[in-house]
């Protein structure tokens, strides 16, 4: 953006499991701040952006590493290929169930993007996470009961790593993360618990 003249970039990596894509972030952030079309970026043009040193971009670029935990929003993210599967009663907890999954519901992870840009003070790296990191267990209860399954099997680990292979390393992993700088400059989450971001995944699935 460049409001004040400054230009303001976010650099945007994940921590969580199947996250929601670039585009679809970008929709419901186009939606969010009113815009009727978003220029895409060029690949080169970004790493440009992010090798050059400061020397180079000047004071009028900032950048801003943000972190996203698996987000949950409608048919994509770390909820979206849960959904049916409970709906079907097809799978429960993934492996052991004890490795923590740091989520984020999309409409907080929008509300999020726009509250660091129009915030120039933050910086440093930023975890975009709820505020609640729950186990995969606590995933799979939630499901559970959001959805109004009486159980769910569970799903072996050594079957989750023949089905997904190297992608199994994503749902098996434990990342337990805290959005601290979003909170301690403020930022309201309108999904706190993973029951909520499940209740708002069902509602725009």
């Amino acid at each position: 953006r460049s409001g004040d003249g400054d230009f303001h970039a976010l650099s945007m990596s994940h921590n969580g499991p199947t996250p929601v894509t670039n585009a679809e972030v970008a929709e419901a952030l186009k939606q969010e701040i009113g815009r009727a079309w978003l220029p895409p970026i060029p690949t080169f043009a970004i790493k440009a952006l992010l090798s050059a040193p400061d020397s180079t971009m000047g004071p009028l670029v900032s950048i801003l590493k943000v972190a996203v935990g698996g987000t949950s929003g409608g048919s994509g993210g770390a909820f979206g290929p849960l959904i049916p599967s409970v709906r079907l009663n097809l799978a429960g907890r993934l492996g052991p169930g004890t490795q923590y999954w740091s989520w984020i519901s999309l409409r907080d992870e929008v509300n999020a993007l726009t509250f660091l840009l129009d915030n120039d003070d933050i910086s440093g790296p930023v975890n975009l996470t709820g505020p609640t990191p729950v186990t995969n267990a606590e995933v799979a209860e939630a499901l559970k009961q959001e959805i109004g399954r009486a159980w769910l099997p569970p799903i072996p680990t050594f079957a989750i790593k023949a089905l997904l292979g190297e992608f199994s390393i994503e749902v098996l992993g434990s990342t337990r993360v805290l959005p601290s700088v979003l909170t301690e400059a403020g930022f309201s989450f309108q999904d706190t618990t993973v029951e909520s971001a499940i209740r708002t995944a069902l509602e725009s699935s």
